[in-house]
């Protein structure tokens, strides 16, 4: 494996179809640096894991087994089953949306992580340059479909200027409404899983809808919230009147925190509908730099200073 400015290249010398004593020896693969949503570097973050102390050993497989702590890694295969076990923890992992940690609420479940299987990753791409309109011819670079097609050096320079290319227009189809890519139909399998799994399939997929970036972006910056099944604050409890929270008057700010979800919602006192001694659970804050917020009140927003 190697990364360069440019982005990762991988020389695999044996798979399932390929190596030695097979029709085709050695493949490559290749994805750009440029291909993140957040501006992270997450390719090198992936590197890291590959340069740490207990993993440099030989072997002829690629992902060893982690220790129990997660810490460091044995040498040890990690069957596909159990690649596939961690794929789904790290989907349960994470809060949609921002992707960091929340307890209160999961991006997937236990039961809706069964959805993704171990082939589910390799499977996006191909899927969504497809549904982008992407050429079948470029599309059969992004796997081992086309490489009969050519001599192996050809096809290397080749399949390396089409796979980032098609890599960047999926990207992109993210940020640009005319190209969106469309997923409908795949959160209509989502959603109808989920319900077999006894969720509520809709509120499934509507957490999961894909925005586009920009609009993501905005929503983020600004605390709103598209199709939000987020509880009002001031809900009670199976119709009871909730138990009152001690709120200090002569504190400016407070925080309205969602029993089911986690949400943090900033509010300025007195200014909005929102009273924090009827809220089921609420913390005063002194100033707004002091406060864990998720989102500003839309109402409160407007007597902030900038």
């Amino acid at each position: 494996m190697r990364l360069s400015p440019r982005g990762l290249s991988v020389r695999m010398s044996r798979t399932k179809t390929t190596g030695p004593g097979k029709v085709h020896g050695q493949i490559h693969a290749f994805v750009h640096r440029s291909i993140t949503l957040t501006g992270h570097d997450w390719i090198d973050e992936g590197m890291q894991l590959f340069r740490h102390d207990t993993a440099i050993f030989p072997r002829d497989y690629l992902v060893p087994a982690p220790t129990e702590n997660w810490q460091a890694m044995r040498k040890k295969l990690v069957e596909p089953p159990q690649l596939s076990n961690y794929f789904r923890m790290v989907l349960q992992i994470f809060e949609d949306g921002r992707w960091r940690v929340n307890a209160s609420m999961e991006l997937v479940s236990a039961e809706l992580s069964l959805f993704w299987k171990g082939h589910s990753p390799r499977h996006f791409l191909p899927q969504a340059s497809a549904a982008i309109g992407c050429d079948k011819h470029d599309r059969d670079f992004l796997g081992r479909w086309s490489i009969g097609r050519v001599g192996s050096n050809a096809h290397l320079h080749t399949s390396r200027q089409i796979t980032e290319r098609i890599q960047q227009q999926v990207r992109d189809s993210f940020y640009r409404a005319d190209v969106a890519y469309d997923e409908s139909e795949l959160l209509d399998s989502v959603r109808e899983f989920a319900e077999k799994s006894d969720l509520s399939g809709q509120r499934v997929r509507r957490r999961h809808k894909m925005l586009p970036l920009p609009k993501a972006e905005d929503m983020t910056r600004y605390g709103y919230e598209e199709e939000s099944d987020e509880e009002d604050p001031q809900q009670s409890i199976d119709g009871e009147h909730p138990a009152p929270v001690d709120v200090d008057d002569d504190m400016a700010y407070f925080v309205t925190v969602s029993r089911r979800t986690g949400f943090r919602r900033l509010h300025v006192t007195g200014k909005c509908h929102v009273h924090a001694e009827r809220c089921q659970q609420a913390e005063t804050v002194e100033s707004v730099t002091s406060a864990s917020f998720d989102a500003i009140c839309r109402v409160c927003k407007r007597f902030l200073k900038n």
